[in-house]
């Protein structure tokens, strides 16, 4: 029964995860690139039949490499480095059950495999973005990026969102409810039903904003939020559908595609498409929400059915460690997107920081500041115009890279003078880290960025 009940629940869970991945694409352009048209061609497969374990796992393959190709040339959107994070624990599953069972594993055996880590996956996220959002700038009405997202969903509709002061506190304290509530809910089952209400309230909020259509990232937030919900909750795929059966299902869905990739990418087209994904998530998620929600009885005899405690396998768990790790380097004074703790107003470097509870940066060797004086190199050299310090993981990379330099700058209250970067032991090979890492220059004082760049032009 546990077993019937898994394969369905993955069904469910691949066909609204194939959705949410297609938003992102949906947003920008479906067929430009090749990578970005396989990952596109990936999701109609799975629409065709989610059933199937194996075309997850080639969705999961293609999201990743375009976010790895993403990584050389510019950082990856913070929804797409959750979505390849979330992948990359589905490939893992995957992979460790094909290696137990010396077979193709089935759709149960790769969710029973998959879901705990997962689980933890999107805990965290909620969790580091609620947590970066305690700082001095979002908690302030005047610069808040909560308080502007919401005068521009109040331009649609002003009679039934008032700019007012407490209706200001609402859009500040809600998000940080919605995001830190959430994760610390969920894990309780107790808890389970409430969280998962309060979840779907605060991202259908996020998602009809319309600024930067953010249904794309709060779609994969919310699916793998479901994986909290008991197995056996979701239905059979409605029979309608399965008699068409799967060569006029995937014909279907290839022409749907097509059609959304060929008119979607012009210029009259585009605006078209995005109105659809909008549609698609204020219809579409209470929909789900109702039909999570709604049948108590169904949760009861899930419950029944449920395993008590995680089967994944542990060696899993060091893909959510990582994920941990990327989002505490801000709070060790890296800034790098994407995170979900850079996407909160925080700012923690040494010496400037607007988190109301960590105010401290642990003094590491990456992490400290350094003045650039004067340099034969030329971005060095603009640094110093501009008087912009940077961290030394930065400074080490860079001279790694650029072994002619000289330069002369201030570390720690020392001078240092360099002839030759490439003579320089510290600058012999680039930083481990720094593969990963790529600080940008400090700006000094998290001050100068006074309001969110969602804020509105008008004057509020």
């Amino acid at each position: 029964m546990r077993s019937a009940l898994a394969a369905r629940r993955h069904a469910a869970f691949a066909s609204l995860w194939a959705v949410c991945v297609l938003y992102s694409f949906m947003v920008r352009s479906m067929a430009d690139r090749l990578d970005a048209l396989l990952v596109v061609a990936a999701v109609g497969i799975v629409l065709a039949r989610p059933s199937s374990s194996v075309r997850v796992l080639l969705l999961a393959v293609a999201q990743v490499a375009f976010v790895a190709i993403q990584l050389d040339r510019r950082h990856p959107l913070g929804h797409q480095y959750f979505v390849a994070t979330v992948h990359l624990v589905y490939i893992g599953a995957w992979v460790a059950c094909a290696a137990r069972d010396r077979r193709v594993p089935g759709p149960s055996a790769v969710l029973l495999a998959f879901a705990p880590s997962a689980r933890v996956v999107v805990l965290l996220a909620l969790f580091a973005a609620g947590f970066g959002k305690l700082n001095a700038a979002f908690v302030d009405p005047s610069a808040s990026c909560g308080v502007a997202l919401y005068l521009h969903q109040r331009e649609v509709a002003p009679m039934l969102m008032p700019d007012a002061a407490w209706a200001r506190w609402t859009a500040i304290v809600l998000p940080i409810l919605g995001e830190l509530g959430v994760a610390l809910m969920l894990p309780f089952r107790r808890l389970r039903r409430p969280g998962l209400l309060l979840l779907f309230v605060f991202f259908f909020f996020v998602g009809v904003n319309p600024v930067n259509h953010l249904y794309e990232f709060a779609g994969p937030v919310v699916v793998t939020a479901l994986l909290f919900v008991p197995l056996g909750l979701e239905p059979s795929p409605p029979a309608r559908l399965q008699a068409l059966g799967e060569p006029a299902r995937l014909v279907g869905i290839a022409v749907g595609l097509g059609l959304l990739a060929w008119l979607g990418d012009t210029e009259a087209g585009h605006p078209w498409r995005l109105g659809l994904g909008r549609a698609s998530w204020v219809v579409g998620l209470p929909l789900v929400a109702a039909w999570v929600l709604l049948r108590p009885a169904a949760w009861r005899e899930a419950e029944e059915a449920a395993p008590r405690r995680g089967s994944g396998p542990r060696a899993l768990l060091l893909i959510p460690l990582l994920f941990l790790l990327n989002e505490t380097l801000p709070y060790l004074g890296f800034e790098r997107p994407p995170s979900f703790t850079m996407a909160s107003m925080v700012s923690v470097k040494r010496g400037a920081e607007n988190h109301l509870l960590l105010t401290a940066v642990p003094p590491l060797d990456g992490n400290r500041v350094v003045h650039v004086r004067e340099s034969s190199d030329r971005w060095l050299s603009k640094l110093a115009g501009q008087n912009r310090p940077i961290v030394f993981l930065r400074l080490r990379d860079h001279l790694a890279q650029h072994p002619e330099a000289s330069v002369r700058f201030e570390v720690d209250g020392r001078t240092h003078h360099v002839e030759r970067a490439g003579d320089d032991p510290r600058f012999v090979r680039r930083p481990l880290l720094a593969h990963v890492v790529k600080p940008r220059p400090l700006v000094r004082g998290w001050k100068r960025v006074r309001r969110c760049v969602h804020w509105p032009d008008e004057d509020h």
